[in-house]
């Protein structure tokens, strides 16, 4: 059980963690939808703990884990080092997804909608718009109440629509604020 609601299938796990509740290497794989989970957060060999987190169908592991629950397919790339020192639970990194669709996202057809672009309406209501990548830097910062995400240099490449963006995901206020540009082809 990932969430409330969400499971991954199949899964293998190695936890180490100390006296303190902080983990030192977690380790898992598993099946998200049609494709393997591989989640590794451990120490490389200079002992810097770094996270790598992939999914062969990206769509399925971003809804198992409540980050996005409107991607369909992909492959999903995440990769992050501490900050500062080899303790550290802040990461810099970039995450990448390849050849996905987004489908039934109200936030995107809001805007697409106020372009008069009405052919990426279509698809988006369709079949979904597809997507060849999405990449994006990111700062995850840990804060006892609640993680803060933010993202940086983030774009997308599509057939239809392009997107450049930055913004903050605030889970301590629960709010989201992204700002970017949109850039139909």
């Amino acid at each position: 059980r990932t969430s409330d609601a969400s499971t991954v299938q199949y899964a293998k796990m190695y936890v180490d963690i100390d006296g303190k509740g902080r983990f030192n290497q977690l380790e898992m794989d598993a099946i998200a939808g049609q494709g393997d989970l591989y989640l590794r957060y451990k120490p490389n060999n200079q002992g810097v703990r770094t996270f790598r987190f992939e999914a062969d169908d990206a769509g399925a592991a971003l809804n198992a884990f409540e980050v996005y629950s409107n991607i369909r397919g992909g492959k999903l790339v995440v990769y992050a080092e501490p900050i500062n020192d080899v303790y550290d639970r802040n990461l810099i990194g970039v995450a990448q997804i390849t050849d996905f669709r987004v489908v039934n996202a109200p936030s995107l057809a809001k805007l697409i909608s106020a372009l008069s672009l009405p052919g990426i309406l279509n698809a988006l209501d369709n079949d979904g718009l597809g997507f060849s990548k999405l990449e994006a830097n990111f700062d995850w910062l840990y804060r006892p109440q609640g993680a803060l995400l933010v993202l940086k240099n983030g774009r997308t490449s599509g057939n239809s629509l392009g997107l450049t963006f930055d913004g903050v995901f605030d889970n301590a206020a629960g709010s989201v604020d992204v700002s970017g540009t949109i850039i139909p082809l």
